[in-house]
């Protein structure tokens, strides 16, 4: 039997039999290779675990044919890509695929197998850090290897700074291998990172209705809704949902009021108001029907209705101080502010701990009330709450607003000293010294601050804007000692930069030449090139350095960059000019008298010699296009006219030319739309090519209309 055909066999069948006929027997070996042996055990024993994932034995039996085929895959041919994925996927049946508790033996082959892994990873030199797990594990996903990913991931979440990425990652494979309960419990653990990640609410939500937990999947649709960007996706969901829930039990308030929720949510305040309602008439007594329907009135604007509403619940629960909450919300929006503090101070009575009373507290002082009563106000919590960082840093911050800087300084100061990572107590103190021009302070609280807050872009920015205030009243002091001449003094205010910027490298440049350090000059200037190679000025420069020192030639070269990068600019042309008048470089005009003599072969060479220096010569083009034409290389013509326009799109005769070229090539279409791009050039105008261009115009309009 061939090898093809019994391996044919074998994929009908399944497996061998190891009492096959003694002839198949004998020869089993030498026709099917290991590897192909552990692969059709694997792929039996994953069905069969697929069938009954609760058989342990099956799951056993597979992990050691995973753990076999990588010990023969290292043995064999070193494959340690292949060993790697089988050990992942023994270790992905073995902790990962049946969701139940582990045994010690369990455990113990967990530990083997992950010393395995790590063993080659190290080998392989990926690192076996949960920084390069994560990589790895992200590689593995875009490959397509799921199970193996997840092992990856698994070993990444043991780090807390990526563990809410890798959950999320294993949950988004979960859903894809169609493992929703799995999908779910990583979610969940990224919730419990991040309770208030909305779209985590909703890819747990997601699993959950796959499980057909419907209860469950509707809170956290719901509680995804408080994102706005989610609304429109989320919210038919949660209204079909809860439609479905009142169908099945029409007595329940509850399904009224989470339909209810879902529409204030969207801003949709009068089916809000149907449902809660409902849930009310369901259950008069409904605590949360109740209030939900006074906090509709209160957006819808109805304000003394719901403090109506508000005053009912409180007379039978007056220490409800959520409810008093409310009212107070309700009473700012009819801008009664002294009984709205009135309400939150009652709240703060029963609940020294509500932090939402406190601060809408501190919003109606700081931002209601006229600006004396307000900082009096403020002032006398202050005084009354001397350890308060909420209290303190609102007067500060009313202080800031008021213009009197050094007395909110002063309150910062002691919300630092209550607590020194308030890293806006830093920043505002930095800001208002930055305001009083005190940069030397100003740096000194943006430096305290990232110190005791590291990382933060909030202070790095600070520190930046005030040092940057404090770099540029030196450079204004440098440019002045410039501009008087006192190139010496610029330099050493200029040289103190430890990281110059381009404009200061440019000045540098400009203090070297002016005492005449040529070298130095070149220097600085090419090392603003490096910040910038398109910096035209720079290569003037440079170009003026080297002629000063007597290097015409290098000078050209410079003046030509400059000029590519700026071709209409004068200072760069009248100096390319000069420099060129001292080399003797009138070789354009030898071409050009070479060619009204006739003489193309001379004129060829020495236009190509011309674009060799200069690439961007549109007129070189265009007279090399010209001799083109005179050797009846119409399609070389062509290619040097347009380049010719690229560089000089303002010169007609070329789209004439190109017109001319192509007409004699027979390319009508390319001929008319050059003829028209001439004639567009040319309007009002009448003399021998614009004739003929209109009328050839007119004869290729027939012939291109006849085909």
């Amino acid at each position: 039997m061939k090898r093809s055909g019994f391996l044919f066999a074998c994929a009908l069948s399944g497996f061998i039999a190891l009492n096959m006929c003694s002839y198949a027997a004998n020869n089993y070996n030498l026709l099917l290779d290991p590897q192909q042996t552990y692969s059709s055990e694997i792929f039996r024993l994953e069905k069969n675990l697929k069938s009954n994932s609760a058989n342990k034995q099956t799951r056993d039996k597979l992990i050691k044919t995973y753990c076999d085929k990588a010990n023969q895959a290292i043995n064999n041919d070193g494959n340690l890509d292949e060993a790697l994925n089988d050990y992942r996927m023994a270790v992905y049946y073995l902790k990962y695929y049946i969701p139940v508790g582990l045994t010690y033996d369990d455990n113990t082959k967990a530990s083997e197998i992950d010393s395995k892994i790590k063993e080659i990873l190290a080998k392989q030199q990926k690192g076996v850090s949960p920084d390069a797990r994560f990589k790895e594990a992200k590689r593995l996903r875009g490959m397509g290897y799921f199970p193996q990913a997840v092992v990856e991931y698994k070993e990444a979440a043991k780090s807390q700074s990526l563990a809410k990425s890798s959950y999320e990652a294993i949950g988004d494979i979960m859903m894809v291998m169609a493992k929703p309960v799995e999908a779910a419990k990583n979610y969940d653990e990224c919730l419990k990172i991040n309770s208030k990640d909305a779209k985590m609410h909703l890819k747990l939500a997601r699993a959950l209705h796959k499980t057909g937990n419907m209860e469950s999947a509707l809170q956290e649709y719901t509680l995804a809704l408080n994102d706005p960007s989610l609304q429109e996706e989320v919210a038919p969901v949660v209204e079909e949902l809860s439609l479905d829930k009142i169908s099945k039990n029409p007595e329940d308030p509850n399904s009224y009021i989470d339909l209810g929720r879902t529409y204030e949510k969207r801003g949709k305040y009068n089916d809000a108001m149907t449902y809660y309602t409902k849930a009310r008439d369901v259950d008069p007594s409904n605590r949360t029907a109740l209030v939900n329907i006074a906090a509709v009135q209160a957006k819808q604007g109805d304000y003394a209705k719901a403090i109506e509403a508000y005053d009912n619940i409180l007379a039978a629960n007056p220490n409800n101080e959520v409810v008093h909450y409310d009212k107070a919300v309700a009473l700012r929006g009819l801008k009664q502010y002294k009984p709205a503090m009135d309400e939150l101070v009652y709240a703060l009575r029963i609940d020294p701990n509500y932090e939402e009373a406190k601060i809408l507290l501190l919003k109606i002082i700081d931002e209601d009330l006229a600006m004396d009563e307000s900082l009096n106000m403020l002032s006398m919590l202050v005084g009354a709450n001397p350890q308060d960082e909420t209290v303190i840093m609102v007067y500060g911050n009313k202080l800031y607003r008021a213009n009197k800087d050094f007395e909110a300084i002063k309150q910062y100061d002691k919300v630092i000293a209550i607590n020194p990572k308030n890293a806006d107590a830093y920043i505002n103190k930095a800001r208002l010294y930055e305001r009083n021009n005190d940069i030397n302070n100003a740096i000194a609280a943006a430096k305290a601050g990232m110190a005791a807050n590291p990382g933060n872009t909030a202070l790095e920015k600070v520190l930046k804007d005030v040092s940057a205030k404090q770099k540029y009243a030196q450079l204004d002091e440098a440019l002045k000692l410039y501009e008087q001449g006192d190139y010496q003094g610029a330099l050493n205010i200029y040289l103190s930069d430890k990281n110059p910027s381009e404009d200061t490298l440019m000045n540098i440049g400009g203090c070297y030449y002016g005492i005449q350090d040529y070298d130095k000059s070149i220097e600085y200037y090419n090392k603003a090139l490096l910040k910038n190679p398109k910096n035209d000025r720079a290569l003037l420069y440079i170009g003026g350095s080297y002629y000063s020192k007597g290097d015409t030639q290098k000078a050209v070269e410079y003046y030509k960059k400059a000029l590519a990068l700026k071709p209409n600019d004068k200072d760069i042309k009248e100096a390319l000019s000069i420099a060129n008048q001292n080399l003797g470089d009138d070789m354009l005009e030898k071409a050009l008298a070479l060619y009204n003599e006739g003489k193309f072969n001379e004129t060829y060479g020495m236009l190509n010699q011309i674009l060799k220096l200069n690439p961007t010569s549109a007129y070189a083009y265009y007279y090399r296009a010209l001799i083109y034409d005179e050797w009846k290389k119409y399609p070389q013509a062509i290619a040097d006219y347009k380049k010719t326009i690229s560089y000089m799109p303002e010169l007609d005769t070329a789209y004439y030319s190109i017109a001319v070229d192509y007409d004699t090539l027979n390319d009508y279409a390319n001929a008319r739309s050059n003829y028209q791009k001439f004639l567009s050039m040319n309007q009002g105008k009448n003399d021998t090519y614009t004739d003929y261009a209109k009328s050839r115009v007119s004869e290729l309009n027939r012939i291109l209309t006849k085909k």
